[in-house]
């Protein structure tokens, strides 16, 4: 079995998100991000729809589970980095829209959806956009069809911290 390394997808961006994504890990700013530009509200991130060995009730092997919650955390890192534009604002409480485009009309459980997609939530805590996963509340799951291009949009939405952190 492969291991799965962060250079293997950032390999697979172009060359200016490559640079843009590159800059950001080391701490400097991105030439698009204005220096006393504050960060909007809200974030939306366009993702792939996740594996179906990340549902909940999926019967895998342990490591096939691994390995695709290691590649989709992977995924929602390099898109947040791209999304944020230079800028970390560890957002204490968040809500998360999920809106989901299938290729295929079916019913599907909307916890489960949710629950696929915690490789993704840590993904964007990794990014920096969020403190911790802690304070994120999820929205029920819009489901929409697109035959063309099924993925999934997450819109993340800043809140006031309610409590402090802790017991």
């Amino acid at each position: 079995m492969k291991a799965i390394r962060s250079t293997d997808i950032l390999n697979k961006l172009d060359p200016a998100r490559r640079a843009n994504v590159r800059r950001q890990m080391a701490g400097k700013p991105s030439p698009a991000a204005k220096p006393d530009a504050g960060m909007s509200e809200s974030v939306t991130i366009t993702l792939p729809l996740p594996a179906k060995s990340l549902s909940p009730n999926a019967r895998v092997y342990r490591w096939e589970i691994h390995k695709a919650t290691a590649i989709h955390r992977d995924r929602a890192r390099w898109a947040t980095y791209d999304a944020i534009a230079g800028t970390t604002p560890r957002w204490l409480a968040a809500t998360i829209q999920a809106t989901f485009y299938h290729a295929q009309r079916r019913v599907r459980d909307q916890m489960n959806l949710i629950g696929s997609m915690k490789a993704y939530e840590d993904g964007i805590v990794d990014a920096g956009l969020l403190a911790d996963d802690e304070g994120v509340t999820w929205l029920p799951p819009i489901r929409l069809i697109d035959r063309d291009d099924p993925r999934v949009v997450l819109v993340v939405t800043r809140q006031e911290a309610t409590s402090e952190r802790g017991v």
